[in-house]
């Protein structure tokens, strides 16, 4: 289902990733989750006959967590052996 954003709003489209919702942009979800948004008042159904523009959310986004949330972690460093 095709909404426009009307506030901010995070979700899980395939269940597993969480994707920031910007305000004033069209996305084209799932309908549980578009009704979910829809009902919670943050989203509104967008009626236009066209295809939505596709947005991704990207690291320009200002999450509150910064950009690590989206960062692979960093490896591990070894421990240093003690001599006796």
């Amino acid at each position: 289902m095709k909404v426009r954003m009307l506030s901010s709003g995070l979700g899980s489209p395939d269940g597993i990733s969480v994707v920031c919702y910007k305000p004033g942009e069209k996305y084209d979800l799932p309908d549980p989750l578009a009704n979910m948004f829809i009902g919670m008042g943050k989203a509104e159904e967008d009626k236009d006959l066209g295809m939505a523009p596709e947005v991704k959310a990207g690291n320009d986004y200002p999450w509150p967590w910064g950009n690590e949330a989206t960062a692979m972690p960093k490896p591990m460093k070894k421990a240093k052996k003690k001599r006796k």
